[in-house]
């Protein structure tokens, strides 16, 4: 994966260490993802790896991720399955890194979402310029919408929560807005309309995905960084609570607006 013919051999920081992003790797070679890895250890990212998507899945729901750099030609479901799903869900940025060389690869890759696409071998110090840049783009772009007093109930309990779903928002009790990314309102939803705690496969038929295919730990993930979206937006906790059985319960008040 990497090219070490023109590395330096001190450690590069573009970045002050404080502002560096959390790394994740999906790569199935052993090899090249322990000098990936290390590399990027080196230079003082935090990061961590796996070899499969169904283990990026597990770790990612207690181990949050801003750029994911991920091969390919993965075991089980396959690189473009990953990032397409993953664009859907979540905002990460998403580096691929593979040995595909050819313009449909390249094309299909960036047409499923990921940011950048970069050819093995890989010059390390061209991996950390595209790190940097894209997480500075991301910390640019990142959609954080301004208080909206239109979507705030004045006389709703300051307890409740509140949906809306024509522009993806959730409000919470302290009036602090949310965008939501269209998984994010349909578990909310679901949450909305029931009368009680939630199984896990309900809320795999509340995404539309049939819970005999659907890998649960897509459920942890996608809950991992809503709870960790809502903390750092809002400064209060999401009040869903796991349950015996494997259900899940919204215990506050949350209100579905049109």
């Amino acid at each position: 994966m990497l090219h070490f013919q023109h590395m330096n051999t001190t450690s590069i920081h573009p970045l002050p260490d404080n502002k560096k992003p959390k790394l994740a790797i999906i790569e199935d070679d052993p090899e090249q993802r322990e000098a990936l890895q290390t590399w990027l250890q080196i230079n003082s990212y935090p990061c961590w790896c796996t070899d499969s998507a169904e283990s990026y899945y597990k770790t990612a729901a207690v181990n949050t991720v801003d750029i994911l750099i991920i091969d390919l030609g993965l075991p089980g479901e396959d690189g473009f399955t990953t990032i397409q799903h993953l664009r859907e869900n979540s905002s990460i940025g998403i580096i691929i890194v593979s040995a595909r060389s050819q313009a449909s690869d390249r094309i299909r890759g960036l047409q499923c979402g990921a940011d950048m696409y970069l050819v093995k071998p890989v010059v390390p110090e061209e991996l950390l310029s595209c790190i940097d840049n894209l997480w500075r783009r991301l910390n640019t772009t990142t959609d954080t919408p301004p208080k909206n007093t239109a979507l705030i109930d004045t006389i709703t309990r300051a307890d409740t929560w509140q949906l809306c779903c024509t522009q993806r928002h959730l409000v919470s009790p302290n009036s602090t807005v949310v965008k939501l990314t269209p998984s994010e309102l349909s578990i909310l939803k679901a949450f909305a309309q029931a009368n009680g705690p939630l199984s896990r496969e309900e809320i795999i038929t509340a995404l539309g995905a049939d819970p005999k295919s659907f890998l649960m730990n897509r459920i942890d993930v996608h809950l991992s960084r809503l709870r960790s979206k809502i903390q750092s937006n809002c400064q209060i906790k999401l009040p869903i609570t796991p349950l015996p059985g494997s259900r899940l319960e919204f215990t506050g008040k949350i209100q579905q607006l049109s």
